[in-house]
C-alpha cells in the first residue's frame, strides 16, 4: 500500500525484499511465485531507477505466469511505449482489449500512445471512447482538452477544460492550463468572466484570483493584476507564485523598490532563487544601484550557475564602472554557456573596443552580427567601430551585408554613401546619395554626423536641395 502517495516504511521493506528475490531467481534462473501486485511493484521499482529492461523482465515474467492480466499487459504496454516503441504498445493493448473490452485504463492508455505517435484525432476519439466506462470524468476531460491544445484547436480545449473543471474545481493545474488557452487566443474578456464566475463561485480561490492576474498581465493592464494577485496573497498568503508576479508587474511600470520589496517576499516563501535573484539583480541595476545588482547576479549564479545572463548581468555592472577588464571575464563565461547569444558578443566587443584591442573587438562583432542579424543597432556599432578605425572598404561591405537583412533602412543607405565617398569612390557615393534621398530625405543630416565635411561638398548640397524640392 501507498501513503500520501509514497510507499509505507514497512512497504518499503517489502518491496526491497521482493526486489531482492526477483533478482535472486533471475541470477539463478528459476521461478518463483509472484502475485500480480508483487510484480506490478518490482516493475516499477526498476523503472524508476531507469532500468527499462528489468522492468521489461519483470512484466514479461508477470505475464508468463498471470496471462490474462491486463494491468500487467497494461504496464508493460506503458515500459515500451514511453521508452520508443509505441507501437508494440499498442499492439499489446489490442490483445488486452480481446479481454477486458471495457476497461477505461486501455482507452486511456491508448489514447496517451497515439498522442506520442503524434496521431491526435485518434487519441482524442479513444479519450472520448473511455468517458462512459469510468468514473473519472475529469481526468478524461483533461487528457482530451490538452490533445486539442497541442494541435491548437483551443476553442474545443477550452470547452473540455471547463468540463475537466466542473469534475475537478480545485485543480489549479487545470485553471492554469485555460487560463493559457484564453491568453494565446487574445481572448481576454471571456478568460475573465469565466474566472469572475469561479470567483462568484468560490471568492478564496487564491488560484482563480492568480489567473485572472495573469490575464490582466497579458493585457498589459498592471494596476488591476496587481489586485488581482493581492487578492491571492491575501487568500495565500506563502503564495511565492503572486509574490514573484507582482514583482514583475511593479517592474514592468518601473516601480522598482516595489519590484524588489516583493520579489524578495517570493524568496523568502520558497521562490526559485536563481530566477528571483536575477530578477532583483535587474531591478537594481535599472536604478543605478551597481554594487546591490552585483550582489543578487552572484547569488543568481550560485544558486544556478549555468544562468548564462546572470553572468551577463555580473559583466554589465563592470561596463558600467568602465571596468571593462571585469566585464569582459564576465561576459565571456557567459558565453561559455551561450556562444551563440549576439547580445554578449556585442559586449564583449563594446569592451574590447573601449580597450584598445581592436583585433579582438572586430572578431566579437562579427559574432554579434553573425548570431544576431535582425539587431540593427549591433550592425550600426559595428559599422561605426570600421569606419573610426579606417576601415572604410570593410564597412562598405559589411553596410551592404547589413542591407540585406534590413532592406528599407534608411540610415544604412546613407552610411553606405559616406563609406562609399571616404574611400574615394565618389560617383558611387553620390549615386547611393541619390538612392539615400528618394528613400527618406528626412534623414538626410546623419551624413553629417558621419563625415562634417560633406558640408562643404556643392554636389552633396545641391542634391539636398534638388530632392527637397522635389520632396
Amino acid at each position: 500500500m501507498e501513503e500520501n502517495g509514497r510507499y509505507s516504511p514497512r512497504d518499503q521493506d517489502l518491496l526491497r525484499l521482493s526486489v531482492q528475490r526477483f533478482e535472486e531467481m533471475v541470477k539463478h534462473k528459476d521461478q518463483y511465485f509472484f502475485d500480480v501486485d508483487t510484480l506490478l511493484n518490482i516493475s516499477d521499482h526498476f523503472t524508476g531507477n531507469g532500468d527499462f529492461n528489468k522492468a521489461l523482465h519483470a512484466c514479461d515474467y508477470a505475464l508468463s505466469i498471470h496471462p490474462k492480466s491486463t494491468d500487467c499487459m497494461i504496464k508493460k504496454a506503458q515500459i515500451l511505449a514511453f521508452n520508443g516503441n509505441p507501437e508494440k504498445g499498442l499492439k499489446l493493448l489490442r490483445l488486452a482489449e480481446d479481454i477486458a473490452p471495457f476497461d477505461p485504463e486501455l482507452y486511456i492508455l491508448r489514447g496517451r500512445i497515439l498522442d506520442i505517435m503524434k496521431q491526435y484525432d485518434e487519441a482524442i476519439q479513444c479519450y472520448k471512447e473511455a468517458l462512459p466506462y469510468t468514473e473519472q470524468k475529469g481526468m478524461l476531460y483533461n487528457e482530451i482538452a490538452f490533445t486539442y491544445q497541442i494541435i491548437n484547436q483551443y476553442d474545443q480545449s477550452i470547452h473540455y477544460y471547463k468540463k475537466a473543471l466542473k469534475e475537478l474545481p480545485e485543480d489549479e493545474q487545470l485553471l492554469e492550463e485555460i487560463t493559457t488557452c484564453f491568453t494565446v487566443t487574445s481572448k481576454f474578456d471571456k478568460g475573465i468572466e469565466y474566472l469572475k464566475s469561479i470567483i462568484d463561485n468560490n471568492p478564496y480561490s487564491h488560484a482563480a484570483w492568480y489567473n485572472l492576474g495573469e490575464i490582466y498581465t497579458f493585457m498589459l493592464l498592471h494596476e488591476k493584476a496587481i489586485d488581482a494577485y493581492g487578492y491571492a496573497i491575501a487568500i495565500k498568503s506563502d503564495y511565492c507564485d503572486a509574490y514573484f508576479s507582482i514583482g514583475q508587474a511593479y517592474s514592468s511600470t518601473e516601480e522598482y523598490k516595489m519590484a524588489i520589496e516583493n520579489f524578495e517576499l517570493a524568496l523568502k516563501h520558497n521562490g526559485i532563487e536563481s530566477v528571483t535573484y536575477f530578477e532583483i539583480a535587474d531591478c537594481y541595476e535599472k536604478i543605478e544601484e551597481n554594487e546591490l545588482a552585483r550582489t543578487n547576479y552572484k547569488k543568481a549564479v550560485g544558486a544556478h550557475p549555468g544562468l548564462s545572463q546572470a553572468w551577463y548581468g555580473i559583466g554589465v555592472t563592470y561596463e558600467y564602472e568602465e571596468n571593462f577588464i571585469e566585464a569582459i571575464h564576465y561576459f565571456n563565461k557567459a558565453l561559455k554557456i551561450d556562444d551563440t547569444n549576439g547580445e554578449y558578443h556585442f559586449a564583449v566587443a563594446d569592451s574590447y573596443y573601449q580597450i584598445n584591442q581592436y583585433s579582438k573587438a572586430e572578431e566579437s562583432y562579427e559574432k554579434a552580427v553573425e548570431y544576431c542579424p535582425e539587431d540593427v543597432d549591433i550592425w550600426y556599432a559595428y559599422l561605426n567601430f570600421l569606419f573610426e578605425c579606417g576601415h572604410s572598404d570593410k564597412a562598405i561591405e559589411q553596410c551592404r551585408r547589413a542591407l540585406n537583412e534590413h532592406t528599407d533602412n534608411s540610415e544604412l543607405f546613407y552610411r553606405l554613401a559616406c563609406y562609399l565617398y571616404e574611400a574615394g569612390k565618389i560617383k558611387e557615393a553620390y549615386l547611393q546619395l541619390e538612392d539615400a534621398l528618394d528613400l527618406d530625405f528626412d534623414s538626410y543630416l546623419i551624413i553629417f554626423d558621419i563625415i562634417p565635411s560633406l558640408q562643404n561638398d556643392m554636389v552633396v548640397l545641391n542634391l539636398v536641395e534638388q530632392k527637397r524640392n522635389h520632396a
